[in-house]
């Protein structure tokens, strides 16, 4: 074993800690997304209607976790989020559109996009930024 393994593996934790970290963060993210939405178009942000508006895009997120886990890639490497982002958006859209009785308008879908990917993409690049940072003290 190389004298880095320790180190690497004391910065990200065990594969299931940080799966299940990566996860939650994730499903957290996705529910501020959709309560951050409810309040943008005054509908109000409580608990029952943060889920009513989430669930296609958890669900979605859901799918994207199985295809990251299956692949076994490491869930904090900012290339991996692209499963649980494409996950949430396609899987979410489709849901919405074929389940839910909210259309799909275009500027919805960019909106979302641009922050679904900012969201997962963002705690992954302050987390690395931070493991980097306690790495070098």
């Amino acid at each position: 074993m190389s004298a880095s393994a320790p180190r690497s593996r004391a910065a990200t934790g065990s594969p299931a800690r940080a799966i299940v970290a990566s996860a939650g963060t994730d499903a957290v993210a996705v529910l501020l997304f959709a309560a951050v939405g409810r309040l943008a178009h005054e509908e109000s942000a409580t608990p029952a209607g943060v889920v009513a508006t989430a669930w296609p895009f958890l669900t979605g997120l859901l799918l994207g976790w199985a295809a990251l886990v299956a692949l076994h890639l490491h869930p904090r490497r900012r290339l991996a989020a692209a499963l649980p982002i494409t996950g949430t958006l396609v899987f979410g859209m489709l849901l919405r559109r074929l389940v839910g009785s909210a259309g799909t308008p275009l500027a919805f879908v960019a909106v979302a996009t641009a922050v679904v990917t900012a969201l997962l993409l963002g705690w992954r690049s302050l987390d690395l930024y931070v493991r980097r940072r306690s790495s070098r003290l």
